[in-house]
């Protein structure tokens, strides 16, 4: 089916929508103020330092990293798929050394997912 151009309208619509909610909107804030912080007094900055606003699981980081701690060999490569904004993989890669690929579907979670991987290293 050929989209429109009211369908490729709404598209757009519906992806900006999401820019104006108050998650993207606090992480902006307080991500982009972390970062600034951090880069300013010269200290790297981690995942933890997001972590009172950037997980959208239930449970936080405490959804997945039970699970991930119990096991015996801990994969030196992840694939993260429905990444969301990324927490669990910026996660991953810090706190274990992984080398994780992230892919996320939604533009809004990839234009977060960007915003904090920027300062993390």
């Amino acid at each position: 089916m050929e989209q429109t151009d009211s369908a490729v309208d709404r598209k757009f619509q519906s992806d900006n929508f999401y820019d104006q909610t108050p998650h993207f909107k606090r992480v902006h804030i307080y991500g982009g103020d972390i970062i600034a912080q951090k880069k300013t007094a010269g200290e790297r900055v981690s995942p933890e330092d997001f972590k009172s606003f950037d997980s959208l699981h239930y449970a936080g980081y405490g959804s997945f990293l039970p699970w991930f701690e119990s096991l015996e060999v801990k994969p030196k490569r992840v694939l993260d798929l429905g990444a969301g904004n990324g927490s669990s993989s910026r996660l991953l890669a810090h706190k274990y050394g992984c080398e994780v690929v992230a892919v996320e579907y939604l533009p809004y979670n990839c234009r977060v997912m960007a915003k904090l991987n920027e300062g993390c290293e």
